[in-house]
């Protein structure tokens, strides 16, 4: 039995962090998924979209700033 160097046990490590935060991030979306298809079945209209909120709110205020 070989031992593994520090070097490849963290690539090991990295590569397994990286499947399970993919799986947490497909279940997340599942989730979501459904909740805002609950909300649309109660008549409501949202969606879900992928984004940076913080830039998009910048732009919203933008847009809707009244002129002096």
């Amino acid at each position: 039995m070989t031992e593994r160097s520090a070097v490849q046990r963290i690539k090991e490590l990295d590569a397994e962090r990286a499947k399970i935060f993919d799986q947490a991030k497909e279940e997340a979306l599942q989730k979501a998924t459904q909740a805002v298809a609950e909300l649309n079945a109660l008549g409501l209209n949202y969606r879900l979209t992928i984004g940076n909120a913080k830039g998009d709110e910048k732009q919203l205020k933008k847009a809707t700033a009244k002129p002096r």
